[in-house]
């Protein structure tokens, strides 16, 4: 009995030592599940508890078991029926299982970033300065948001600055602040300015010669001088509704900009803001607008229309000469005209000028020649130098009695000029104020005109007639030399005081022989 007892525990061990042998003598079972992504994980070995790593895009696919202190690579187990084993039915399949890789629709990538930037720490600490480009050669840069936990706001001065390389860059919306010269001489065809902008500087975008388009959210309030000055390939700008001013050369030289509405939130459009602008032929100015500065459409070669509105109080200096546009109304609100302010717009041919307007510069309308009539009205106070100077097309003119003064060259070289009235309020006339105006047949100079500057009608060889006030006291040097058909002066006073007027030398020399009419008698040439 013993020794069946013991033959049967022998029996017993044998079929252990089979059940549990080596992990060479029994496969392991395996269930599979996948994983995130397209990497398949067998979830556990149920013979030796390891998790299972099944390496997709291996020539020959193997399983990475991943533990926690060591990783092993095994290949993955088969099983092979025999006459001596059972197949459980959770073994693997005497084929290798095949990975189906499960997509995730819904799966977000996570954002990459550029890296090598360098940054720096404002001076309040609470956010960071993009300073430098770095050792960061991106074609498209991408900023993040946050650096070290703090969020980045600021793109500093001169950061990107030359950075010609790099085509696309987006700005994300923590940044509030775009710095001077911040992307100036950049190569990048669009860039994205995101709703938490407030501020642009100085020459931020200067140069940026492949830059076609840019869209300025209503965020921002600021825009600096020359912000897209030389922007020569920028066709389209979006101009928020937050914008107050916009400051001088911001937009200049971008040579095939062709149209810009300026919303009624801008108050001031700055001098030269959109100077040598030579492809733009539309504008609509907003009804916010007070003022406009010196040359701010200067040279804008092909604009041919513009409406100024009636909240524009001043126009400055050049502000569009030599445009293109035929026609012209400056509103009752315009206080005052500065200097060449349409000088050389060569197709104007019609004017008004509103009832505010007090001064007309230096230069105002010079070289308009194809102008052919102006009424300068009651409001006007003066009229600078050589304000229609060569207007050669001009045929007459109405000075309002509101006129005390006529400056230099006023109307020189008016070829055609045929007719001048000078209102009673004109105390002087300007040297060369009628130069040459060889079509001007007759003159009538109020009775408050005090002093005929020199050379004032020199050569004006159609002259037949001159009607002169009893205020005058002096008629200057050649003042109506070479009229050499005048036969005719009617002077509103007596011989007497004609006699009395200090007259220059040669202020009648090569005239025709006329006759001076005054009041009791006549005196002839």
């Amino acid at each position: 009995m013993k020794k069946i007892i013991i033959l049967l525990l022998a029996i017993m061990l044998c079929l252990a030592g089979v059940a549990c042998g080596s992990e060479a003598e029994k496969a392991d079972k395996y269930c599979w599940n996948c994983g995130k992504g397209i990497t398949l994980y067998a979830s556990f070995c149920e013979h030796c508890g390891a998790s299972v790593k099944d390496n997709k895009n291996e020539a020959t696919p193997t399983a990475t078991v991943v533990e926690t202190q060591k990783p092993v690579e095994t290949q993955v187990p088969t099983v092979e029926p025999t006459a001596t084993s059972t197949v459980e039915p959770t073994a693997a399949p005497t084929q290798k299982p095949t990975a189906t890789p499960i997509q995730n629709p819904t799966a977000t990538p996570a954002p990459v970033f550029s890296e090598g930037l360098i940054y720096r720490l404002n001076s309040s600490k609470t956010g960071y300065i993009v300073e430098d480009i770095g050792s960061c050669n991106d074609k498209t840069v991408v900023l993040p948001s946050q650096y070290q936990n703090l969020p980045v706001t600021e793109i500093g001065a001169l950061a990107f600055k030359d950075c010609y390389s790099f085509t696309e860059f987006i700005i994300p919306n923590s940044v509030t602040i775009i710095g001077n010269s911040a992307f100036e001489d950049c190569g990048f065809t669009s860039i994205t300015i995101p709703d938490s902008v407030t501020s642009i500087g100085t020459a931020a975008f200067m140069g940026c010669s492949k830059l076609a388009s840019i869209t300025i959210p209503d965020s921002v309030t600021s825009i600096g001088n020359s912000a897209f000055e030389r922007c020569s390939r920028l066709t389209s700008i979006t101009l928020g509704n937050s914008v107050t001013g916009i400051q001088s050369s911001t937009f200049a030289g971008c040579d095939n900009l062709t149209s810009i509405t300026i919303p009624d939130s801008v108050i001031s459009i700055g001098d030269s803001t959109f100077e040598r602008c030579s492809n733009l032929t539309s504008v609509t100015i907003g009804n916010g607008v007070t003022s406009i500065g010196a040359s701010a459409f200067s040279n804008c070669d092909n604009l041919k229309s513009i409406t100024i509105p009636n909240s524009v109080t001043s126009i400055g200096n050049s502000a569009f000469s030599s445009c293109k546009f035929k026609s012209i109304t400056i509103p009752d609100s315009v206080i005052s005209i500065g200097d060449s302010t349409f000088e050389r717009c060569s197709n104007l041919t019609s004017v008004t000028i509103g009832n505010g307007v007090t001064s007309i510069g230096d230069r105002t309308f010079m070289r308009c020649s194809n102008l052919t009539s102006i009424i300068i009205p009651d409001s006007v106070t003066s009229i600078g130098e050589y304000a229609f100077y060569s207007c050669k097309n001009l045929t007459s003119v109405t000075i309002g009695n509101g006129v005390t003064s006529m400056g230099d060259f006023t109307f020189s070289y008016c070829y055609n000029l045929t007719s001048v009235t000078i209102g009673n309020g004109v105390t002087s006339i300007g040297e060369y104020a009628f130069f040459e105006c060889s079509s001007l047949k007759s003159v009538t100079i109020g009775n408050s005109v005090t002093s005929i500057g020199e050379y004032a009608f020199f050569e004006c060889s159609s002259l037949k007639s001159v009607t002169i006030g009893n205020s005058v006291t002096s008629i200057g040097d050649d003042a109506f030399s070479n009229c050499t058909n005048l036969t005719s002066i009617t002077f509103q006073g007596a011989v007497e005081e004609w006699n009395a007027i200090k007259k220059g030398s040669f202020w009648n020399s090569s005239t025709g022989n006329y006759t001076i009419y005054c009041t009791d008698g006549n005196i002839t040439k």
